[in-house]
């Protein structure tokens, strides 16, 4: 299902569009085919890597030029996977390069991703190949387990070598490279409108009471948006974060304000082999 959708937004990400309509389009095309958003709609831009989903009457459009990056997964009964790609919204030779390369890291990573090889074979895999082309990996972003209900399990899937461990059996992966022509770091910018449950926390108002119960309930520990909150709660959800109730997701930028591409692929890890999910 993800793969297939995945497929069709080349036509949605063009010059003039609204994120909010290729978010919603994603979101329901999951719903009708049986599953849900594993998690908001991540559509980042240029040097923008992560985190940036679209709010409630979004009225933002790519523009020529934009790097594009769409970050999308869906699960059934609490069970995600994880995919993320690239476009370019015209033409630019660097930044088309820079997709290319991104993509090529990914390809690469899947081939040496094998169970018990190092993880730092795959996370060098990754930087050898975006080196060779003149660009970096984000070292403060990578790839991850997922579980039922945590879309961020262990392993930790390096994007270099800086990592101990081998690739354990039987678990789900995603493998997601960060390419760059920065400095190689994400940083903290605006907060997003992207949550996640933390634990119930002591409250006095009626309303961040009832949106808790909301939120808990319908997303578990996944993350959500706010325009998936019925608007009714959500003027509970600052109160939520401010108790230690809520994260409250912080959009990531890159720290040079290189641009930023983007690739992920979810791998079902088994005894002898691993097969690309999305």
């Amino acid at each position: 299902m993800v793969a297939r959708i995945k497929k069709e937004l080349d036509r949605k990400v063009v010059e003039g569009g609204l994120l909010i309509d290729v978010a919603k389009f994603i979101e329901d095309e999951f719903e009708k085919a049986g599953g849900k958003a594993a998690f908001p709609i991540n559509i980042s831009i240029n040097d923008f890597a992560a985190h940036y989903t679209p709010v409630v009457d979004d009225k933002t459009v790519f523009s020529k030029g934009d790097l594009v990056k769409i970050d999308l997964g869906a699960h059934y009964d609490g069970y995600p996977v994880d995919t993320a790609i690239s476009f370019l919204v015209g033409e630019d030779a660097l930044k088309q390069k820079l997709i290319e390369t991104c993509d090529s890291a990914l390809q690469r990573a899947v081939e040496v991703a094998k169970p018990n090889v190092p993880l730092a074979t795959i996370g060098k895999t990754i930087r050898t190949t975006m080196e060779e082309n003149g660009f970096k990996p984000i070292v403060n972003l990578g790839g991850h387990g997922l579980a039922r209900w945590d879309l961020h399990s262990v392993p930790s899937i390096p994007n270099h070598e800086n990592m101990k461990g081998e690739l354990p059996p039987d678990t789900t992966i995603a493998i997601e490279p960060f390419c760059t022509t920065g400095v190689g770091k994400v940083i903290d910018s605006k907060p997003s409108q992207i949550f996640m449950v933390l634990g119930p926390r002591p409250t006095r108002l009626p309303i961040a009471r009832e949106a808790f119960s909301y939120v808990s309930k319908e997303f578990q520990t996944l993350p959500f948006c706010q325009r998936w909150v019925p608007e009714k709660l959500r003027s509970g959800l600052p109160y939520l974060v401010q108790s230690g109730a809520l994260r409250n997701f912080a959009v990531l930028r890159e720290a040079g304000r290189g641009m930023v591409s983007q690739a992920e692929h979810t791998l079902y890890v088994g005894e002898q082999d691993c097969e690309v999910l999305t």
